[in-house]
């Protein structure tokens, strides 16, 4: 009679074991794609919009772009003065970067680099109890990671009380626009207020535009947004949105900041790179800024697209900027996307 072929009991410890290797395989294979994702994300990041972490702190002194307004006479008015600004300067941390990204440095480096006009919106988070800063429809973060903290108000002045503690001789101009219509207005405007009462010593909050003397070391604060009759929260700059694709006749637009004083802004955001061009250099030369008139002078664009790339049309702008042979001191607030340490140098040494 032939032996029954005996099989051995099955080992369930190493179908356990099996099933723990499998898995610290899986785990190790899903943690490299994530790296190498990782790494692919910032190498897009930095081939399409540049590098957000190169910056050179010896630059900007030996520029003397820090304290540039520590030489300007202190009985001048701001609009007296040719000032560097950034567009929506918050954005160098935002995603979509490709459509929203208009600026490739940080609050500090843009102060440092001698920008003293900040173009700053906000919305309301959703407990309505602080202001984030924001372009469209995207966030402004801390880092160039998705995940970042979202970057809000109180510490974006923060940052600027920090510079203009170090450099007392200098002031900001905080332009502050609410970016989207669905935010309760007064709920931001009193936001704003509780900002400014709890360091009221840091602000110029009056509805008229200052000598220099008299804002040094402070934030001087400007709204596009409304407040009740008879407050003083700030610098009335709002004007009418500048959405035409064609060309107008006259570039800039004239609105009243107060009975005495006007504002001229050329915010043509629409026009292509070519027109945009025409209407920065035509307002430069037939829009004269003096003491009773400020002039704001964007040299930005989105060229009336939906999906904009804003460094691209930077980078042409800029560069017409640039060789500009001069540039007249009555020239006022001139506007920047991808704005760096030489065009700011190249207004800064026009007054």
């Amino acid at each position: 009679m032939a032996k029954e072929k005996r099989i051995p009991p099955k080992n369930k410890n190493s179908k356990v074991k099996g099933h723990k290797k499998t898995h610290k395989a899986r785990r190790i294979f899903i943690f490299i794609i994530i790296l190498a994702l990782l790494g692919l994300y910032s190498v897009m990041w930095v081939g399409a919009f540049g590098n957000p972490f190169k910056y050179n702190s010896m630059q900007s002194k030996k520029a003397g772009t820090e304290n540039w307004m520590s030489k300007i006479e202190g009985s001048k008015s701001l609009s007296q003065i040719n000032i560097p600004g950034t567009h929506d300067s918050a954005t160098k941390n935002i995603s979509p970067a490709w459509f929203l990204k208009d600026q490739n440095s940080s609050i500090k480096t843009q102060l440092k680099n001698g920008y003293r006009y900040l173009d700053i919106r906000v919305k309301l988070n959703k407990t309505e109890d602080t202001l984030l800063l924001c372009h469209n429809m995207g966030s402004c973060r801390t880092s160039i990671w998705p995940w970042s903290k979202k970057i809000t108000l109180p510490q974006l002045v923060a940052d600027v009380k920090e510079f203009l503690l170090a450099n007392p001789e200098e002031t900001v101009i905080l332009c502050i626009k609410p970016e989207k219509t669905s935010d309760n207005e007064r709920t931001i405007v009193s936001l704003i207020q509780k900002l400014v009462n709890e360091d009221s010593g840091l602000w110029y909050t009056k509805n008229y535009i200052p000598v220099l003397e008299n804002v040094r070391g402070k934030i001087v604060l400007a709204r596009r947004y409304n407040v009740d009759s008879g407050m003083a929260l700030g610098l009335n700059l709002k004007w009418k949105e500048q959405g035409q694709l064609e060309m107008v006749e006259f570039p800039a637009e004239e609105s009243a900041i107060n009975v005495l004083q006007k504002l001229q802004v050329q915010d043509r955001f629409k026009y292509s790179v070519e027109d945009k061009w025409q209407a920065f250099h035509d307002t430069i030369n037939e829009y004269p800024s003096d003491s009773s008139t400020l002039v704001l002078n964007f040299l930005t664009t989105m060229e009336g697209r939906m999906l904009p790339h804003p460094k691209k049309y930077a980078d042409q702008l800029n560069k017409k900027f640039l060789e500009l042979n001069s540039l007249p001191p009555t020239s006022g607030i001139l506007i920047f996307d991808w704005a760096d340490i030489e065009l700011a140098k190249k207004v800064i040494d026009s007054n």
